[in-house]
């Protein structure tokens, strides 16, 4: 999986190295990050809670954080 995880992000990565800018390359490095992450965390969180798993226990698969942050994570906050 890590192989094809990394074969993915390589055309991001492109894309970021191939900004010159230092301070454009940083602020876009980190949008993709925030991007990524808040949209995949919800992904997980709604996938889970589609099947059929209560906030609590997607809280606890998703490293014990507590029901309400995983309520978050299923509104993309």
């Amino acid at each position: 999986m890590a192989d094809s995880l990394e074969a993915a992000l390589e055309p991001l990565r492109t894309y970021l190295r191939s900004i010159s800018e230092p301070r454009q390359r940083y602020d876009e490095i980190r949008e993709a990050s925030r991007t990524i992450t808040r949209d995949e965390l919800q992904r997980l969180a709604l996938d889970l809670r589609g099947d059929g798993k209560k906030w609590k226990e997607i809280g606890e698969i998703m490293g014990g954080v507590t029901y309400q942050r995983a309520h978050q994570f299923g509104k993309g906050k």
